[in-house]
């Protein structure tokens, strides 16, 4: 549906946030908790927006207050989420919460990525898309593809991907193709008009991170 979260679809249940995926997140938990941390992982829907996410991180800092201050480990959109959230709590209380932040991979300005996400060539799109095609047959392959992009095209944190207005060098040319709904249309592929300003005006309000936070960036293989 519009909101990128309920199933639009007959016959197909929510899709929710559940355990990490056991070779990449909980294998990070697995290794601090072996070395005397004591980890809390916050489980947040990746697929809404970065502000809903937001809310939920400080909702959880606040609920193990007096475990705290966390060290935060946040991987890619992490990063945005993390961002937001500090805002969110101002910098008197983020300092008794917060003690270091380390982000993997954060696309601060954005991503390319999110475009293919969008237009269906990005790796992992590719991936699902091979695997319905095995799973439902020609036919039903193409339904399920089909149905697989329009889901993927609701989801907010796609389009708050992005590449941000604000990243060096680019040109206003370059954003105007990325936050028009024609130009995406033209080329077939049906994105939401709404989550497209909404993502590009996003980018405006989205804090940087706190001089007062050490926070340390790690880039990863891959990284655009």
């Amino acid at each position: 549906s519009p909101d990128g979260l309920s199933p639009r679809f007959a016959g197909l249940q929510p899709l929710f946030a559940g355990c990490p995926l056991p070779k990449y997140y909980a294998a990070a938990e697995t290794y601090f908790s072996q070395r005397g941390y004591n980890v809390r992982g916050a489980r947040l829907d990746w697929r809404g927006t970065i502000a809903a996410s937001a809310a939920a991180l400080v909702d959880r800092l606040r609920l193990f207050a007096a475990e705290g201050p966390f060290h935060l480990l946040a991987h890619s959109r992490g990063g945005l989420v993390t961002r937001a959230a500090l805002a969110m709590l101002g910098q008197a209380e983020a300092s008794a919460l917060v003690g270091r932040v380390a982000g993997v991979g954060v696309p601060h300005f954005g991503s390319i990525d999110a475009a293919g996400l969008l237009a269906g060539w990005e790796e992992t799109t590719v991936l699902l898309n091979s695997l319905l095609t095995i799973i439902y047959g020609a036919l039903g392959g193409a339904v399920a593809r089909a149905q697989l992009q329009q889901a993927i095209n609701s989801w907010p944190s796609v389009y708050q991907l992005l590449p941000s207005p604000l990243t060096p060098g680019i040109t206003q040319e370059t954003i105007n193709a990325i936050y028009d709904p024609a130009g995406w249309a033209a080329i077939g592929v049906p994105v939401s008009g709404s989550w497209l300003a909404a993502a590009e005006q996003s980018w405006q309000s989205l804090a940087p991170p706190p001089p007062w936070i050490s926070w340390l960036n790690i880039v990863g293989s891959g990284f655009r």
